[in-house]
């Protein structure tokens, strides 16, 4: 029987092996230039998220929003029982200060949150239009992204009066199955969104 120091001994060894080869392709030009082409990617990337955050934070600050209000629902699953609004246009959503102050700010927000929470507290986004709706987060965006495939170029009051009255209709046909499964389709979501 193979005793805990043979077994150690035998992988140290191994280790020593492994990291002797790894130490002659590390001499290796190939190997260099891999190396090198790694560190310049690593870094090319970094850039390209910096200028992508540069991207989305100049939308959320140019935006003019067009409110909707997040839905109890969906508030009180998030632990909150304050009303926060989400832009129907750009998707700012106001929840991300709750997130951030919850817990004593111990959830950590991802990148596009503090993005969010940067120009929420900061106050260079514009403050905009509200729709009288309450909702949650993937339907606001799926009647946005179908009213916007069907009209791109409304006005923002287009908009505001298309997505109040696309919101009532869908109000209106809850527990119609078959209408509901139509409606589903034709905003490209599950029929189980239509049904929360």
């Amino acid at each position: 029987m193979e005793s805990s120091r043979d077994n150690y001994n035998e992988l140290v060894s191994q280790d020593k092996k492994l990291m002797k080869y790894i130490k002659a392709l590390e001499e290796n030009e190939e190997v260099k230039q891999y190396k090198k082409l790694l560190k310049k990617r690593e870094d090319l990337l970094k850039s390209i998220k910096y200028a992508y955050n540069g991207i989305l934070k100049e939308k959320y600050i140019n935006c003019n929003h067009v409110w909707a209000i997040l839905d109890e629902k969906t508030l009180k699953k998030e632990g909150n029982s304050q009303n926060y609004c989400i832009c129907v246009k750009c998707g700012l959503d106001e929840s991300v200060v709750y997130k951030k102050a919850k817990c004593d700010n111990a959830i950590v927000l991802s990148d596009k949150e503090k993005l969010m929470y940067e120009v929420l507290k900061s106050g260079e986004h514009k403050k905009g239009i509200y729709i009288n709706i309450s909702s949650n987060r993937d339907l606001i965006k799926a009647v946005y992204d179908y009213l916007k495939a069907l009209c791109p170029n409304m006005s923002d009051e287009e908009l505001r009066e298309r997505f109040q009255n696309e919101i009532d209709n869908l109000a209106d046909i809850k527990g119609e199955p078959s209408k509901e499964r139509e409606a589903a389709k034709r905003l490209n979501v599950n029929v189980s969104l239509l049904r929360k």
